[in-house]
């Protein structure tokens, strides 16, 4: 929500020329929340989960889903972004990641999920960094720690996408091992969460 809305308000409400506006304890509220939220949730459908994750990197209904996300998102940014002197270029732009999208949905549909979710990464790691820029607060980097693993898992995601199937079926193969990952992603939320909201 507090992505949507920065995205909307423009480049001229973003300082430094971030293009988020984003003030950190909300950021760090939802993101724990969100985290916490998914892990404890993925720790009570374990077994459902066992058997669904490893269809996911090949799932073409996943696989649109994720992309037109990432279509719709990048194609807001491109929209409302100072792009400096690309701007008269803009209108091509915005030509250029519908194109893409529909490049993509055409010719890749191999490991179309495992893509898109790289670049739903990679996407959502800049509100983070942008959030926690400058901020005082040692335990802001909470924040860019996770941002940066996004980032890097993205960019292997989008380019080596097997590599989420390998993954998947590494944490997927021992449920003890599946549950200890679930168990330290809660973990880490819950110290977002308590950090945003006695700290930031």
């Amino acid at each position: 929500m507090f992505y949507l809305a920065s995205i909307f308000t423009g480049p001229e409400s973003a300082p430094n020329g971030m293009l988020y506006d984003l003030p950190l304890k909300p950021v760090g509220i939802i993101l724990g929340l969100a985290l916490l939220g998914s892990h404890l949730g993925a720790l009570m459908f374990q077994e459902r989960l066992l058997g669904l994750l490893p269809k996911f990197p090949r799932s073409a209904q996943a696989g649109t889903i994720l992309l037109t996300l990432a279509a719709v998102w990048s194609f807001v940014i491109v929209l409302r972004a100072d792009i400096g002197e690309l701007q008269p270029r803009r209108g091509l732009l915005l030509c250029a990641v519908v194109a893409m999208y529909v490049m993509t949905l055409w010719q890749m549909r191999e490991f179309l999920a495992a893509r898109s979710l790289g670049m739903i990464l990679l996407l959502a790691a800049e509100p983070l960094l942008d959030s926690a820029f400058l901020r005082p607060q040692l335990s802001r980097l909470l924040l860019p720690v996770l941002a940066y693993v996004w980032v890097v898992l993205g960019l292997f995601f989008v380019g080596m996408p097997w590599l989420v199937r390998d993954m998947i079926a590494w944490a997927t193969a021992a449920p003890r091992r599946f549950s200890l990952m679930l168990m330290a992603g809660a973990i880490y939320g819950g110290v977002v969460l308590v950090s945003a909201l006695l700290f930031y």
